[in-house]
């Protein structure tokens, strides 16, 4: 079950099932827990299984639950207010917490799963196809962090902009338009492109130059993928970066986008350095499962069905 909109491409034997847009305020909360509870149930499922935020209070199923990393400390509008607390519930009555064992310092405690990657990220670097220009990859959606990577994006731009473009991902036109929209404003739109990749996304990444990031996104998924794709990271300190990466990324104090820019640029002009992280990431990545996702996930939401009904939120 998804919200309306493209997606990523599937794993094999994975279907999928628009059930309404999501956006915003009251549309996003009735999503969260009303929406897709009812979609799931009369799908006739017998587990919701969840990477959101937005975990329902509600449901005829056992819920297992991926809790984001790195949460915001805050939201803004009564309604994002409401949303995230009920969110915060319904996380507490989930029947599982899934964590990955290389996060440390979550905010959560739950059953700890071996991190993975999907095989293709595993294949040795690939070189650009068509003459195109190596890129530097950005997964930050949330809109404050899209300020802070073109922030720290500048820094690049004017050494490098003509040599290598910034390529956020998002699946989200209207994410894709609000980053088109303040790289105007940062004046370095020439050098940054939004949307979803247009081939393999492991294929991105086993070309990509580097990846800029600014706070671990999806689970820290996209940082496992630059590991074991070979991509040098630079990105921000945090708990879960830095159990995730190690020594393997280029990481400066949060919020300094001079810092980050500087890290970026060392990545992209300092072949040493590069080569030295692309070792160290490949060898990190080396303990991660190589089994396609669907088939880990499918392990651990059968394990948390079996759990038996919902907990009651503390």
């Amino acid at each position: 079950m998804h919200p309306e909109g493209e997606l990523p491409e599937l794993p094999p034997g994975v279907r999928s099932r628009p059930v309404g847009p999501i956006r915003r305020g009251w549309e996003r909360l009735r999503y969260d827990q009303i929406t897709l509870p009812r979609a799931v149930a009369q799908a006739g499922a017998e587990l919701l299984l969840t990477f959101s935020d937005g975990i329902p209070l509600k449901a005829r199923m056992p819920i297992a639950a991926v809790p984001p990393i790195d949460p915001r400390a805050s939201a803004s509008g009564i309604l994002e207010i409401l949303r995230a607390a009920a969110g915060r519930a319904g996380l507490r009555g989930a029947n599982s917490i899934l964590i990955a064992a290389d996060l440390a310092g979550a905010e959560h405690s739950g059953q700890r799963y071996p991190p993975f990657v999907s095989p293709p990220f595993l294949r040795p670097e690939v070189e650009s196809a068509g003459g195109e220009r190596p890129q530097v990859l950005c997964y930050d959606t949330n809109p404050e962090d899209i300020r802070t990577a073109l922030a720290a994006w500048t820094w690049v731009d004017g050494s490098l902009g003509d040599t290598y473009p910034l390529q956020f991902l998002t699946w989200d036109p209207q994410i894709a338009e609000l980053i088109a929209a303040t790289a105007a404003e940062f004046e370095v739109v020439e050098s940054v492109a939004a949307g979803p990749p247009s081939g393999e996304l492991s294929e991105l990444f086993r070309a990509a130059a580097g990846f800029l990031s600014v706070r671990p996104q999806a689970w820290g998924q996209p940082f496992r993928w630059a590991l074991a794709s070979g991509v040098p990271v630079a990105g921000f300190e945090s708990p879960s970066a830095n159990s995730i990466l190690g020594d393997a990324g280029y990481l400066v104090p949060d919020g300094d986008t001079r810092a980050l820019g500087a890290a970026c640029l060392s990545l992209l002009v300092q072949d040493e350095l590069a080569e030295s992280l692309r070792v160290k990431g490949r060898r990190r990545a080396a303990a991660y499962r190589d089994r396609p996702p669907v088939e880990l996930i499918a392990e651990l939401a059968d394990r948390s069905g079996s759990q038996g009904g919902r907990r009651a939120p503390s």
